[in-house]
């Protein structure tokens, strides 16, 4: 595998790392923002649970003690907005709500608050004191009928707000004249001293007069929802954290898998594209191998002015042998003809089978032709003694051709061609012979 094609691939392994990576990120913060946006839709939605109980058990007690203060009335006593000064009055519905929030927000330890409040307050400490009270104020003025048949849907006006550092749900439902005893005392209280004098410096035009099921007041609520937001984004922080890290081992525990599988995969390949070199009988290489290693070895040789040497070798009487006891014989002697020739080669030469009982040699860095034909001897020779077949002894010879570079060729196939010729005209000699490629070799032998 070339360097540029092992660059490539490494390159294309972390190209892909880098997307797994940004899906997962992307992913991560997906899941995050809708996380966090579930979350304050939830918290929200809570908050406003919250305000309307508060705001609705606060209407529902205005009202009971309104009935209560109506038969106390009835009795010669009732509702007073001196009443601390006035034995056997109470306090006017409103301030009783008021009473009744102080001690609502020490039990409820900073879930809420809540209090009475209207533009038409009685007490100084119940008007419109900020910019969310009068807007609030404003929108369920919006609903309010000059001349109502019944009640009214009222609708709460809210919004979220930062109160002392806080963000806090603000919220404000109405609270009508839902009974003529409420539009006469309110209706009463308009017309006094104290309340016209409070009128005119507020800004107030007086003399103002309900009509039942009108805007008389409203009760608002305050919902921190800071420390649930706290235990929300840390929740938040915490799943995507964890989504994170789950995700990413999840994806390199996959990614780890997949590169296992290729890289098997590579290896089965190359040892598949090794094994496609080499002959499955002999376990020698084949003529694959032979040209690709004859070809870098030529272009060496080139470089280096050195000279290589190629010899074909063709097994005399090997027929006879396979004719006589069977291929399986033949093969396992064809098996130790390769054993005995690779004894004869240094580690840097290579024998591989042509094909047959046919076999090629590729010599390198010999310096002069006699070494190629002293190497041929000594394969020669190596055939000598007898191989044994079904416990008899038969003798192969071999017939060897020569041919080196570059004085005989200046490609692969030019060499084998010649020293192919050059075992043909050693073979027509008498065979178990050697012969050196020469140019007389061009003219068919006689």
């Amino acid at each position: 595998m070339s360097a540029r094609r092992t660059w490539k691939m490494s390159y294309n392994r972390r190209y892909l790392f880098l997307i797994f990576a940004a899906i997962v990120l992307v992913v991560g913060l997906v899941n995050y923002v809708v996380l966090v946006y579930s979350q304050a839709s939830i918290i929200e939605h809570e908050a406003i649970r919250i305000a309307e109980v508060t705001t609705s058990q606060a209407v529902a007690s205005r009202t009971t003690y309104s009935a209560i203060a109506d038969k106390l009335k009835k009795d010669g006593f009732g509702p007073h907005a001196n009443f601390e000064s006035n034995s056997g009055f109470v306090p006017l519905p409103a301030r009783f709500l008021k009473l009744v929030a102080v001690e609502a927000e020490k039990e409820s330890r900073g879930l809420y608050t809540y209090g009475p409040l209207s533009k038409w307050n009685l007490d100084p400490a119940q008007g419109l004191k900020d910019d969310f009270q009068r807007w609030a104020w404003t929108q369920l003025e919006k609903q309010d009928q000059s001349d109502p048949k019944g009640p009214i849907a009222w609708q709460p006006a809210w919004r979220f707000e930062v109160v002392n550092g806080v963000r806090t749900l603000r919220y404000m439902r109405a609270d009508a004249a839902s009974n003529m005893s409420c539009v006469n005392c309110h209706g009463a209280h308009e017309k006094s001293p104290e309340t016209l004098a409070r009128r005119i410096a507020a800004g107030v035009a007086s003399g103002k007069q309900w009509k039942q099921h009108q805007l008389l007041g409203a009760i608002e609520a305050n919902v921190p929802v800071d420390k649930v937001e706290t235990i929300a984004n840390d929740q938040a922080r915490m799943i995507l954290a964890f989504g994170l890290i789950t995700s990413l081992g999840g994806f390199s525990f996959a990614g780890w898998l997949a590169l296992r599988d290729v890289r098997r995969e590579r290896k089965a390949a190359a040892y598949f594209r090794e094994q496609a070199k080499f002959d499955p009988l002999t376990r020698l290489g084949n003529r694959t191998l032979f040209d690709e290693r004859g070809k870098t070895a030529l272009v060496n040789a080139r470089r280096s002015g050195s000279r290589i040497g190629v010899m074909f070798i063709d097994l005399d009487h090997f027929k006879q042998i396979n004719d006589r006891f069977g291929h399986q014989i033949g093969d396992r002697v064809l098996y130790e003809v390769g054993e005995r020739l690779v004894e004869c080669l240094r580690d840097t030469d290579l024998i591989t089978r042509q094909g047959g009982d046919e076999f090629l040699v590729l010599l390198e860095g010999a310096p002069h032709s006699p070494n190629f034909e002293s190497v041929a001897q000594k394969l020669l020779d190596a055939l000598e003694a007898p191989f044994e077949a079904n416990q008899e002894k038969v003798y192969v010879g071999a017939s060897i051709g020569i041919s080196c570079a570059p004085e005989h060729g200046a490609t692969l196939d030019m060499l084998i061609e010649k020293a192919d010729l050059a075992m043909y005209r050693a073979k027509r000699m008498g065979r178990s012979a050697y012969l050196m490629w020469t140019e007389s070799f061009k003219t068919p032998p006689v």
